[in-house]
């Protein structure tokens, strides 16, 4: 009869001869099937412990870097609310800018057939910038004009800043009249607060305004150029007296 063959992991045996040799050996081979099965069982729960912890350790490393990640989000988006209020808060005067101006100057421009623009420019703001304290002094005279100009403004008009020594107001329900009238009331204002400046350049300081109000074909870009144009005419007035009256030439 053909002898059992085993082949590893089992032991070898030698040829079984007798019935009782045989029942030894399934005893046997029962004896030593659970524990082979125990060993196996035991090394792949070892291997599967390991690479859990592998997987934990990667985990954490995932979970750290995404946590550097967001907040390093948060920084750039703190940043970046940072840089768009500065771009629309100047930090000078407390003005709303240019950008806010142009936003809200096209929004009430189809609404109001009346819509006036003044724009205001500061003299000798260069010279002022020049003392000695830098741009200390030319920043109280920034800041002191804006609260000035404010205070000529009527409650619904608002005063911008939409350069370096640029100012501009839009006025709605004006009229040519209304103009003038607060036009005077800024240049009063303005002389006022120059003055309590009492910096050593008062007398090449001031303000010089233009004004437009809306005509039949405008768009809010030629009303705007319209009013710059005329305070650039106004201020070329001034700094030509200046300069034949003193022998300085403002900048």
């Amino acid at each position: 009869m053909p002898q059992p063959q085993f082949s590893e992991p089992f032991p070898l045996q030698p040829p079984v001869e007798s019935l009782g040799e045989r029942q030894g050996l399934k005893e046997h081979i029962i004896s030593y099937v659970p524990k082979y099965r125990a060993d196996e069982y035991h090394k792949a729960r070892g291997k599967a412990a390991t690479n859990l912890l592998v997987d934990h350790i990667q985990l954490q490393g995932e979970h750290t870097q995404l946590q550097d990640e967001l907040t390093t989000t948060k920084t750039e988006l703190l940043t970046a609310e940072k840089s768009l209020e500065e771009a629309r808060i100047d930090s000078v005067t407390g003005l709303k800018t240019a950008a806010v101006f142009k936003e809200e100057l096209n929004s009430v421009f189809s609404r109001d057939p009346n819509l006036g623009v003044i724009f205001i420019d500061l003299n000798g703001l260069k010279r002022v910038n020049d003392l000695k304290d830098k741009h200390a002094e030319g920043n109280r005279y920034l800041h002191e004009s804006a609260q000035a100009i404010r205070r000529a403004l009527r409650p619904t008009d608002e005063v911008f800043r939409i350069g370096g020594d640029e100012f501009a107001v839009y006025l709605q329900n004006a009229s040519l009249e209304i103009l003038h009238l607060i036009m005077e009331r800024i240049r009063e204002e303005g002389t006022k607060a120059i003055e309590q400046l009492n910096h050593p350049f008062g007398t090449f300081t001031g303000l010089s305004i233009g004004a437009a109000i809306k005509q039949e074909g405008d768009d809010p870009e030629s009303l705007v150029l319209r009013a710059d144009q005329h305070c650039d005419e106004e201020k070329a007035i001034y700094k030509e007296y200046v300069q034949r009256t003193f022998g300085i030439e403002l900048r």
